[in-house]
């Protein structure tokens, strides 16, 4: 019987994949044939039916039930936050299922049709700081998409990756497609994931420590040892992995913020970098992860519907800020459906 078992569980898998590669070829084939205003009409039904089933029973999405009950907390909390109705929340859920798609044609986002809908606020920063050699942490939030983050950073031709505790577990074809990207782009060889264990950061050290090299984090933590930082009219717990890596490595450290938008654009945010006192100084680190909360923390509380249920469980609306010093893992989930 469990042999029997073990055989459904690995043909559904292989129906999967092969499922997953006949629809990425269909998409890649609408792509490259139709312009963009008529895409996002061919593209619309998928993604409306999507964020309908994401928003009801979502299981790695945020649900209406628990936007809505962040805004009920903000609410009561007398918090600055804006309250949005379903029909808001759907609108804009559209939108990020919308933009997800772009992960099937990466190799194509250095086009001029796509550059144009990306839009990028304050790049100048992180080229200024990679063009003086040094290493750079992009501190971000599980908010919007993080996998189109660093797609659209990485068709500018900067070798951005993600910070992830687990193992990439992309299918073949995905793969594959970030291959094509990565030739595209002139970033072969540059890693797009880096994993890290529990206290070990040797892997993401190395990492920067080649040139032109960026690691994205999202700075979310979620056990008792870390910090409660102060935000915008909200506390939010943060790993403090992110400025010790940091720290450990001389990199500057960059807010970043990824939102999506309608009709296949989004736009890219990068904030000002922290000072190198704040980063190299452990003891300081609590007031860099407000300073990274004051830059980003505005837009999420304008506009929580792309909050993803990572960011929503660090949120909180009482209580003083209490600073932990336990080293937590610095790791991200990547937004991988």
């Amino acid at each position: 019987m469990k042999i029997w078992h073990a055989f459904v569980e690995r043909l559904a898998r292989a129906a999967s994949r092969r499922a997953y590669r006949y629809f990425g070829v269909m998409l890649r084939f609408v792509e490259f044939c139709l312009p963009v205003p008529i895409l996002v009409f061919f593209l619309f039904p998928a993604a409306a039916v999507t964020a309908t089933c994401e928003l009801v029973m979502g299981k790695r999405h945020s649900t209406f039930r628990q936007l809505h009950h962040l805004s009920e907390s903000a609410r009561h909390a007398g918090a600055q936050w804006r309250p949005r109705s379903f029909a808001q929340i759907w609108t804009v859920r559209v939108a990020m299922c919308m933009v997800r798609l772009l992960r099937y044609w990466p190799d194509r986002l250095r086009k001029q049709r796509w550059r144009r809908r990306c839009q990028f606020v304050g790049l100048e920063r992180l080229k200024a700081v990679l063009d003086e050699g040094r290493p750079v942490v992009l501190a971000t939030l599980h908010y919007g998409n993080l996998t189109e983050l660093y797609h659209c950073i990485r068709s500018c031709g900067i070798g951005v990756a993600f910070l992830t505790a687990r193992r990439d577990s992309a299918l073949p074809y995905r793969s594959q497609l970030d291959s094509w990207a990565d030739c595209a782009n002139g970033l072969e060889g540059v890693p797009r994931r880096i994993e890290v264990g529990h206290l070990n950061l040797s892997q993401a050290i190395g990492f920067l420590a080649q040139p032109n090299r960026v690691l994205a984090i999202p700075i979310e933590g979620h056990a008792k040892r870390d910090m409660m930082v102060r935000g915008p009219g909200y506390f939010l717990r943060a790993a403090p992995g992110a400025l010790h890596l940091a720290g450990l490595t001389g990199a500057v450290v960059i807010p970043c913020l990824f939102s999506a938008e309608k009709y296949l654009r989004s736009t890219i945010r990068f904030g000002e970098p922290l000072a190198d006192d704040v980063v190299s100084h452990r003891e300081r680190h609590p007031l860099g992860y407000e300073n990274i909360l004051q830059q980003i923390g505005p837009w999420i509380a304008e506009n929580p519907e792309q909050s993803a249920p990572e960011l929503i469980d660090a949120i909180s609306f009482r209580g003083p800020p209490v600073h932990g010093d336990g080293l937590a893992k610095a790791a991200a989930e990547i937004d991988d459906p």
